[in-house]
């Protein structure tokens, strides 16, 4: 994902051992001059546009005067004729998922307590992800205006009813010294609460965090934002799958970011223990092998094998992308 927070990209997340997805490896020290940082502050913008083109309420802050300069069409970098437009990218209406109503997001709190001290996953996640918030408003998603906000519900039986599991974002405490975090892109699909095979849980879009200061960008706060992200739609940037070979992307393209020798798999944090559920499965030798290739190739065999790396770092595909200023 790429949103207000972090800017350029850097392939040597791929060359350090043992990573899961948002690593502090793939954001590089590029610093864009003030034409480029114009035009990504466009693109932002132009992000949320499935939301309605509420554009005033997505505020630049003190670069929106500048003129678009002649080179801010393209930004070039680490040698790539790639253009920074192709860079945010997130859910579409038609894609099976839903969005926000204008991007206000109602918020329930799992009913657990934690730890000896008996802390509700409200007391431990509230204050960090409110401070989340603060930095994409810091960053222009204003809420002032009737957009984006985050809306805690502090009414428990509201919260618990599982006919209205569908409309709020559910989240959840991963718990002490567990790394695992998730979120539902957007609202995630609409499913129905009188099918019991959908559990209240999974009923409706959720959010596991963690606070473990080894994941992500080793900042509690910052990882909140991260998967703030997700919750209005976005993917990571690096899962676009304009960025891969056609092996990755089923594309043919000869010009490409991330193929054979830029992408090691097997770097990847809980590789192994993927791999180990396919040893262990009741699988031939021959279609272990093959599995094993899927594994790093595709994102749904990926989940299907609890490959966290995979799922995070894998294109999205057989999903229509809002792909901005293509």
């Amino acid at each position: 994902m790429f949103p207000l927070l972090v800017s350029g990209l850097g392939l040597i997340v791929f060359a350090v051992s043992g990573v899961y997805a948002g690593s502090r490896a793939w954001e590089s020290n590029i610093r864009y001059s003030r034409a480029v940082q114009h035009e990504a502050t466009q693109a932002r913008d132009l992000s949320f546009q499935a939301y309605g083109n509420k554009t005033d309420a997505i505020k630049s802050r003190g670069i929106s005067g500048y003129e678009q300069l002649p080179n801010a069409e393209y930004h070039y970098h680490n040698g790539s004729s790639r253009s920074i437009h192709r860079r945010w990218f997130g859910i579409a209406q038609d894609s099976g998922s839903r969005f926000w109503p204008q991007g206000n997001i109602k918020v329930c709190f799992e009913q657990a307590v934690w730890g000896s001290d008996s802390k509700s996953t409200e007391e431990i996640l509230r204050g960090p992800l409110e401070e989340a918030r603060g930095l994409w408003r810091d960053k222009g998603l204003d809420d002032d205006e009737g957009w984006f906000k985050w809306d805690v519900q502090d009414d428990k039986k509201w919260c618990s009813d599982r006919y209205n599991r569908p409309n709020f974002l559910l989240v959840l405490y991963a718990g002490p010294g567990v790394t695992n975090m998730l979120t539902t892109a957007g609202m995630g699909p609409n499913l129905s609460p009188d099918n019991p095979d959908n559990t209240y849980e999974k009923l409706g879009p959720r959010m596991v965090l963690s606070d473990v200061l080894t994941m992500g960008h080793r900042n509690v706060v910052a990882n909140y934002a991260h998967e703030m992200g997700h919750s209005w739609g976005l993917h990571h940037e690096h899962q676009n799958s304009d960025w891969w070979a056609e092996a990755w992307s089923g594309e043919p393209r000869s010009n490409y970011f991330f193929g054979d020798g830029s992408f090691f798999c097997e770097r990847l944090a809980d590789y192994a223990a993927a791999v180990a559920r396919i040893d262990e499965s009741n699988m031939s030798d021959f279609d272990k092998g093959k599995e094993k290739v899927k594994l790093c190739h595709n994102r749904d065999i990926a989940a299907y094998w609890s490959f966290a790396g995979g799922i995070n770092y894998l294109p999205v595909l057989l999903l229509l992308l809002l792909l901005l200023y293509i």
